[in-house]
């Protein structure tokens, strides 16, 4: 009788120890956040899934399309360009081509109301040459001074495709060195529902450093993407951009910028995506791409496109302190534009003394400092 007890109690042990060596023990770690008022380096460990939705809100696609002339003439015409007889020199051309171009970038509202709403952009996404003239190149390969083609810039037109009615935003300030534009309008109820102004506080560019985690947002590619990257370089005080390692497409330009400091939920603005790095060249291209096919000569007219092969890796982005002086400085031109507001980039329930915010740079203007 104990004989049996013993094996039973020797087979209970083993079946406890059998069944805890195939048992797993998770074991919750909770971790916690450096409350050291730096900006983040690390990604978070929070959900910021709903801290994203609100920021994409504020983010549209912007469309820039302008239209094109071109005359082109004969090398024997011998035909100087003098733009006060360019109405007369149009008349020789032996022929008169029209195109298009377009342009795709992100832009970011930053401000609206019951009747407008304004966008914050870089001015490259709207810029196309007003003039172009090709001169005939002469045997030693030397410019002859005699026009070969004039291209004239006739109409451009930039809009919000989420937008409908076929609503257009115009240029109301922009800063080709800066390459920063604002674009805006008035629209009907039904589209402003869907222009969120960006309701968040701007954080100080300065205190970003080596290795700080950012966010971007924008339209690469004509699709809404939220990638990420690390503060490679960080700003200068005799420089106007900062560095980030974030791979980004053509139409990521004009996409704001994220650091995050002591956590979730705390997206404070620091900048926008001005550019990556890039090589222009110039390709040769069909005329008619749709009956080109490349194993057979082709015999039609060919013409020269501009392209740019990406150095991907090494991003710029505009700090939000120049940002808002570039806004500060046209303030006359948007009151007269009807957006009279008193401030940009500042949530009104922040307290008055959060750390990092840029007080000094809060635009701050209303109807009566017009003169």
């Amino acid at each position: 009788m104990i004989s049996n007890k013993i094996q039973s109690f020797v087979l209970l042990i083993s079946l406890m120890i059998f069944y805890s060596g195939c048992t797993t023990t998770i074991t919750k770690i909770e971790k916690n956040i450096l409350q050291d008022g730096k900006y983040d380096g690390e990604f978070p460990y929070a959900d910021a899934t709903g801290t994203f939705e609100e920021i994409l809100n504020s983010v549209k696609l912007i469309n820039s399309m302008a239209f094109f002339e071109a005359y082109v003439f004969d090398r024997a015409q011998n035909i100087r360009f003098d733009k006060k007889d360019f109405e007369k020199i149009k008349k020789r051309a032996v022929e008169v081509e029209h195109f298009h171009d377009t342009f795709s970038g992100t832009g970011t509202v930053i401000y609206s109301d019951n009747e407008h709403a304004l966008l914050l952009t870089c001015a490259h996404l709207l810029n196309f040459p007003d003039t172009t003239v090709t001169y005939f190149v002469n045997d030693d390969g030397t410019f002859s001074g005699y026009v070969e083609s004039i291209i004239i810039k006739v109409k451009q037109t930039n809009f919000l495709p989420e937008l409908s009615d076929g609503i257009v935003v115009n240029i109301l300030a922009k800063d080709d060195d800066l390459d920063l534009a604002l674009v805006g309008n008035t629209f009907s109820p039904p589209n402003l529902m869907k222009l969120h102004t960006l309701n968040f506080p701007i954080g100080n560019p300065a205190e970003l450093n080596w290795g700080s985690l950012v966010y971007l947002f924008g339209y690469p590619l004509n699709n809404k993407l939220i990638t990420r990257g690390i503060v490679s370089k960080p700003l200068k005080k005799k420089t106007d951009y900062f560095l980030l390692d974030a791979v980004i497409n053509r139409g990521f330009s004009g996409g704001p910028v994220f650091a995050i400091r002591d956590g979730v939920p705390n997206f404070e603005f620091v900048g926008i995506i001005r550019s990556t790095f890039a090589e222009k060249r110039f390709l040769l291209k069909p005329s008619d791409q749709e009956s080109y096919t490349p194993n057979i000569p082709y015999e039609g007219k060919i013409y020269v496109k501009r392209d740019y092969k990406f150095k991907y890796g090494v991003s710029k982005v505009i700090p939000v302190n120049v940002i808002a002086e570039f806004i500060k400085s046209n303030k006359d031109v948007l009151i007269r534009k009807g957006f009279f507001t008193r401030e940009f980039f500042r949530k009104k329930t922040d307290p008055p003394q959060k750390k990092g915010e840029l007080f000094n740079y809060i635009i701050n203007f209303n109807k009566q400092q017009v003169k």
